[in-house]
């Protein structure tokens, strides 16, 4: 193959000249090495091996698309490449987020590659909308990629549990038991929680949504009355998925009334006696606490007070 003088004159010597070429070369499987040789009149000179070149047209996606038949994901992409027809070869995927591994997609006619991929096969990667982008190879490993903002939308499932490690012994007054919920569905998930109890002391926290993969935790108050202690209060606790309402979850107890001491010291205070005289102070113990108290013990201290000494003055009247 002829090069051109690109600098259009005579050759001094010393002095280099530039030479171009410019042609069509055919696709090849394998690159191509390139060989420079040059002559005069004079002498031939040494051949010069270049680096080689590939000959090769990228391949291009000019359009990607999705949609639901039943059950399935019917996922196809236009792909086009100049060189099939001497012989290259190509690989489609289809990318569908949250999946480990790329699809390979069947060629089916005029340009078009296919892949079917089953909802059950995919649903428990992830629901809700997905996106699917695609990547096609040719056999020199040139990789092209094309997103079309195409997405399918998998069904969302529910899953979940509900579980509690709460003290149930609790004191009157106004409690707190905590549940966590375990999100293990396929999607952000908000769930409906209700309580209830025999005597009433449960109020039911607000519905509590839950992230994808996540746990949250539901406060459920318990208002126990000034009762004896030991008492106890039956309780259910349960939780409603919404992205599939047949999914439930529940939790059964009891709680006990936790013993509270407590007291109170009245009685009698300023008292007054002759000498000689016996004076009794009353005094009454109240029990404040929720429980009978057992072996209380009762001091009492005796505090002298001596009146101030008197003298006598000796005097005229």
């Amino acid at each position: 193959m002829r090069m051109v003088d690109a600098d259009d004159g005579v050759c001094v010597n010393g002095v280099g000249k530039n030479y171009t070429v410019s042609t069509t070369v055919a696709w090849n499987a394998d690159a191509q090495a390139v060989q420079f040789s040059a002559s005069n009149d004079e002498d031939t000179a040494e051949n010069l091996d270049s680096s080689s070149v590939t000959i090769n047209d990228l391949p291009v996606i000019s359009d990607g698309h999705a949609k639901k038949v039943d059950s399935n994901f019917v996922i196809n992409a236009t792909v086009d490449d100049l060189n099939l027809d001497d012989g290259d070869s190509l690989t489609v995927h289809a990318i569908i987020e949250h999946s480990s591994a790329p699809y390979v997609m069947n060629f089916d006619a005029n340009s078009n590659y296919t892949i079917t991929v089953a909802e059950s096969a995919i649903i428990d990667e992830r629901g809700g909308l997905r996106t699917v982008t695609f990547e096609v190879a040719d056999s020199y490993g040139e990789l092209v990629s094309e997103d079309f903002g195409t997405t399918i939308e998998v069904n969302k499932t529910s899953s979940f549990t509900l579980v509690t490690t709460s003290n149930m012994n609790l004191a009157p007054g106004q409690n707190t038991i905590t549940f966590t919920i375990d999100n293990n569905g396929n999607f952000e998930d908000t769930f409906t929680v209700s309580a209830s109890s025999l005597n009433g002391w449960f109020v039911t926290c607000p519905a509590v949504t839950v992230a994808y993969d996540s746990s949250s935790d539901c406060d459920i108050t318990v208002d126990v009355p000034h009762v004896a202690a030991g008492i106890q209060d039956s309780w259910t606790v349960s939780a409603v998925a919404s992205n599939d309402a047949s999914v439930t979850n529940e939790e059964t107890g009891t709680v006990t009334v936790d013993t509270v001491t407590g007291h109170t010291l009245t009685g009698d205070t300023d008292l007054s006696g002759n000498p000689g005289d016996t004076v009794t102070y009353h005094f009454t113990i109240l029990n404040t606490g929720n429980a009978q108290e057992n072996g209380l013990h009762v001091s009492s201290s005796w505090a002298v007070s001596t009146p101030g000494e008197y003298t006598t003055l000796d005097g005229c009247l």
